[in-house]
């Protein structure tokens, strides 16, 4: 069962081993805060320490890796590469730019009908949105700084201003914060704290809100999390979209409808039964 999101990718990298010898340029296939997996010729032994490289990001990317898995695929091999920087914030920036610009290749492709390379797309990304990042969504409205992630998980907001508490269902979740709706306006800039339910344990933590629209007699809030680069709430962003992928795979295979506190309540005893 996988520890953290994987972002499926195509994009160079560049890889050296600790012992020396001429760096090799491979193509990462998908990316994860736990580190990446990448198409090599060769499998490399378990355990094995490696430089790694990517060249297209601003700045380029450089940390050391460890070989965690290898399989065989055809005459190639898909490698696990662990990442061994501890700065949590280091990796959600790497993973954040490479998400960024893979999407604006596809989104470039389906509107304006242009076939770009991964080096294409990095090179027009950061020419237009590099030198503001990761504060995307203060320079360029509409653009966001994190990927969201849609689930329904239900979230406890208490205001702290008045002090009153709302229990309601998110719309979307991701490394900054979440989206949900309220009954009232926040004012943005006001503290709130959020309790997310339906994980274990519970999730508490502090933000703000960061910005309030009326959707008919209700109010989609945007909150941004203090603690975005805390691991424990990447382990809950984690979890919730490992509750989602199940909840879809459940869904579809016995063709019924699960709530999102049914899928999280089997998705655990799964896990326990499987410990």
């Amino acid at each position: 069962m996988r520890q953290c999101i994987r972002y499926a990718v195509d994009i160079p990298i560049e890889i050296t081993f600790r012992t020396g010898g001429v760096g090799k340029t491979e193509m990462v296939k998908n990316v994860s805060i736990g580190g990446l997996c990448v198409t090599m010729p060769d499998c490399p032994g378990l355990g094995s320490r490696l430089l790694i490289r990517i060249p297209y990001l601003q700045p380029p990317f450089e940390t050391s890796v460890e070989v965690a898995w290898c399989l065989q695929k055809g005459d190639q091999y898909d490698v696990g590469l662990r990442l061994l920087d501890p700065n949590d914030a280091f990796k959600v920036r790497m993973v954040e730019q490479i998400c960024h610009i893979e999407h604006y290749r596809n989104e470039v492709l389906a509107i304006e009908g242009r076939q770009l390379t991964t080096k294409e797309a990095a090179m027009e990304w950061i020419g237009k949105y590099s030198s503001c990042f990761p504060k995307l969504e203060h320079c360029h409205p509409g653009v966001r700084r994190f990927i969201r992630h849609p689930t329904d998980i239900r979230v406890e907001s208490t205001l702290l201003g008045s002090g009153r508490t709302y229990v309601a269902d998110a719309h979307d979740i991701g490394l900054g914060g979440l989206h949900l709706s309220l009954p009232v306006c926040p004012e943005p800039g006001s503290d709130i704290d959020i309790r997310v339910l339906y994980v274990e344990p519970p999730y508490q933590a502090s933000g703000r809100v960061a910005w309030c629209n009326c959707i008919d007699d209700r109010y989609d809030v945007g909150i941004e999390l203090t603690c975005w680069q805390d691991k424990d709430w990447l382990r809950v962003v984690e979890q919730i979209c490992e509750i989602e992928r199940y909840r879809r795979q459940i869904q579809k295979a016995q063709a019924c409808q699960l709530s999102i506190a049914q899928a999280a309540e089997r998705w655990y005893a799964q896990r326990v039964g499987a410990s």
